[in-house]
């Protein structure tokens, strides 16, 4: 769709691998795709939780059981059909789930004709409570228009805080405790497509739908107006269909055909800005259609995960089989594409009929503590209707060490002393 200005460098790692790992049933298989765009999976690293969402409800399961469920004898290719799930009902069909910062709340958008958009919140804690069993919500949230959550983005750092983009066009700032308050809103003139916060918190990065990125304060006070890579023109427009903001200075913004046209596929771009005692231009780096797209049936979507410890971006498509890896170089400056070897790379598996399957989810689970054969590649992936396992194992030579646990919950559930390489799990939610 766009040229980039400068050519874009790719690394064969030999030392970053994936493999399946054992499949999980989740749903009963859809009769068709979800072609709107979704985000269906979220993962709660603290409390060891995986949420799953699905037209009538959603499932809930330990991500340790999933970790440890792999270390028993079996083929990969086997599906798992009774899995420990924690089924809580919902009255409405579910197209976004998402965790905030403290993992403490859990929001679940859904939607209909009758009701229009509903969001609901949960505490976390409630799904671990045995006591009580109805799991309901504490709180609700019902805009007044009929419109759907295109992106939302809890604050990495005021838990409360959280960044809703609807379908339409406008933004709106909410703080939820066991009430909620408005603190600001945009207009649907303002075009919003996608949004993320800075990686402190203290600005929210705004993609529009004329191709531009706009940072704003938490109360939506224009503050800088990024513009659209000059390798766009205005016979061919685009918008923002993704971002992320990595660093102060970087970004990773996913570009589309403004008209909605998927004749051609998104690009991924890194944009990164010049300081203001920098005397140079702007970089951006074209990685073009990053994991080759297979399908024009369901709505674009990029899933971008980025983990500091390693300076990578883990890219998924809603379109694509694939999971790609974007690596910051040892310059801390450059970006390079790695290249994994064949037996290496992460592949949504295909259905028993042999056909493709794409994510409607894609998230990070931090908490596996169990010992990994650096002889065999691991990977963990989760699927919508059936859950797949890929683990993601760091070679120890380039590790920089295992993410601790962050409650005493997880801790009570693992041997202590064990885990020594840095590992980490990839969970993918398709419909298989």
């Amino acid at each position: 769709m766009g040229d980039g200005m400068v050519g874009v460098p790719e690394k064969e790692m030999k030392y970053f691998m994936f493999r399946q790992m054992k499949r999980f049933r989740v749903f009963d298989a859809p009769e068709e795709l979800p072609k709107d765009r979704v985000t269906l999976l979220a993962v709660s690293n603290h409390y060891g939780l995986v949420f799953m969402g699905g037209i009538n409800g959603m499932k809930v399961i330990s991500s340790q059981y999933i970790a440890l469920t792999d270390k028993e004898e079996g083929s990969i290719n086997d599906i798992i059909e009774d899995a420990p799930f924690m089924t809580v009902s919902m009255k409405l069909p579910m197209h976004h789930i998402a965790l905030s910062h403290d993992d403490l709340t859990l929001s679940v958008a859904m939607v209909s004709e009758e009701y229009g958009l509903v969001i609901a919140f949960f505490d976390i804690r409630t799904f671990l409570n045995k006591d009580k069993p109805q799991k309901r919500p504490f709180v609700y949230y019902k805009p007044e228009k009929k419109c759907t959550v295109l992106d939302l983005k809890w604050n990495p750092t005021v838990s409360p805080i959280l960044a809703i983009c609807m379908s339409d066009g406008s933004v709106t700032i909410l703080e939820v405790t066991d009430i909620i308050k408005q603190h600001a809103s945009l207009p649907a003139t303002a075009g919003i497509t996608s949004l993320c916060w800075s990686p402190k918190g203290k600005q929210l990065a705004a993609g529009r739908q004329n191709g531009t990125v706009v940072q704003y304060s938490p109360v939506l006070q224009e503050k800088k107006v990024i513009a659209c890579p000059p390798f766009y023109k205005s016979e061919n427009p685009v918008k923002v269909l993704d971002i992320h903001w990595i660093s102060t200075y970087v970004f990773s913004v996913v570009f589309a055909a403004a008209d909605g046209s998927q004749e051609t596929p998104p690009d991924v771009v890194i944009i990164s800005l010049a300081k203001k005692d920098e005397k140079k231009e702007d970089q951006y780096l074209n990685f073009s259609d990053l994991c080759f797209g297979v399908t024009t049936e369901r709505r674009p979507h990029y899933y971008l995960h980025y983990l500091d410890v390693w300076d990578i971006l883990v890219a998924s498509s809603a379109a694509s089989i694939e999971v790609s890896i974007i690596a910051r170089q040892q310059d801390k400056v450059s970006w390079e594409m790695w290249v994994l070897e064949d037996a290496a790379r992460a592949e949504l598996p295909v259905t028993e009929s042999s056909d493709d399957t794409m994510p409607v989810g894609v998230s990070i689970d931090l908490t596996s503590q169990l010992p990994v054969n650096v002889g065999k590649p691991s990977c963990l992936t989760i699927n919508l209707r059936v859950i797949t396992c890929h683990k993601v194992i760091e070679h120890p030579e380039q590790g920089k060490g295992v993410i601790p646990f962050k409650n005493s919950f997880l801790e009570k559930l693992i041997a202590p002393g064990i885990g020594n390489y840095p590992e980490k799990q990839i969970l993918s939610l398709y419909p298989l």
